[in-house]
Protein backbone atom coordinates (compact mmCIF):
# COMPACT_ATOMS: atom_id res chain seq x y z
CA UNK A 1 0.00 0.00 0.00
CA UNK A 2 1.32 3.27 -1.12
CA UNK A 3 1.36 6.57 1.16
CA UNK A 4 0.82 10.36 -0.29
CA UNK A 5 0.51 13.29 1.62
CA UNK A 6 -2.54 15.58 0.78
CA UNK A 7 -0.48 18.49 -0.37
CA UNK A 8 0.76 15.76 -2.68
CA UNK A 9 -1.96 14.59 -3.61
CA UNK A 10 -3.46 18.14 -4.58
CA UNK A 11 -1.18 18.39 -7.60
CA UNK A 12 -1.34 15.13 -8.28
CA UNK A 13 -4.58 13.98 -8.11
CA UNK A 14 -5.65 12.56 -11.77
CA UNK A 15 -2.35 10.88 -11.98
CA UNK A 16 -2.93 9.27 -8.54
CA UNK A 17 -6.02 8.07 -9.51
CA UNK A 18 -4.36 6.85 -12.72
CA UNK A 19 -2.05 4.77 -10.73
CA UNK A 20 -4.99 3.24 -8.88
CA UNK A 21 -6.80 2.00 -11.72
CA UNK A 22 -3.85 1.07 -13.49
CA UNK A 23 -2.27 -0.72 -10.51
CA UNK A 24 -5.30 -1.58 -8.52
CA UNK A 25 -2.78 -0.73 -5.26
CA UNK A 26 -4.56 1.20 -2.57
CA UNK A 27 -3.36 4.45 -1.51
CA UNK A 28 -3.56 6.38 1.60
CA UNK A 29 -3.57 9.80 1.79
CA UNK A 30 -1.76 11.33 4.46
CA UNK A 31 -2.43 14.97 6.43
CA UNK A 32 0.44 15.86 8.52
CA UNK A 33 1.45 12.07 8.28
CA UNK A 34 -1.92 11.07 9.82
CA UNK A 35 -4.12 8.80 7.27
CA UNK A 36 -7.14 10.25 6.53
CA UNK A 37 -8.02 8.77 3.41
CA UNK A 38 -8.11 5.65 1.78
CA UNK A 39 -8.07 5.67 -1.98
CA UNK A 40 -8.68 2.21 -3.54
CA UNK A 41 -10.05 1.37 -7.28
CA UNK A 42 -13.75 0.69 -7.60
CA UNK A 43 -15.59 -2.74 -6.78
CA UNK A 44 -16.37 -4.26 -10.78
CA UNK A 45 -20.45 -3.88 -10.73
CA UNK A 46 -22.22 -6.64 -12.74
CA UNK A 47 -26.10 -7.37 -13.10
CA UNK A 48 -25.71 -11.38 -13.42
CA UNK A 49 -27.09 -13.03 -10.37
CA UNK A 50 -24.76 -16.15 -9.88
CA UNK A 51 -27.43 -18.66 -9.45
CA UNK A 52 -28.31 -18.09 -13.42
CA UNK A 53 -25.30 -20.05 -14.24
CA UNK A 54 -27.21 -23.36 -12.90
CA UNK A 55 -30.24 -22.66 -15.24
CA UNK A 56 -31.06 -25.96 -16.69
CA UNK A 57 -28.81 -28.24 -14.89
CA UNK A 58 -31.40 -29.74 -12.36
CA UNK A 59 -33.53 -32.45 -12.77
CA UNK A 60 -36.72 -32.91 -10.56
CA UNK A 61 -37.67 -36.81 -9.90
CA UNK A 62 -40.96 -37.00 -9.10
CA UNK A 63 -43.23 -34.50 -6.86
CA UNK A 64 -41.50 -31.92 -5.42
CA UNK A 65 -44.05 -31.12 -3.33
CA UNK A 66 -45.37 -33.85 -2.04
CA UNK A 67 -44.15 -36.52 0.74
CA UNK A 68 -43.12 -40.08 -0.81
CA UNK A 69 -45.13 -42.14 1.59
Amino acid sequence: MRTVEAADFEQRCLAVLDEVVDTGELVTILRNGEPVARLMPPVPVTDRYPQRDLAGTVEFLGDVVEAET
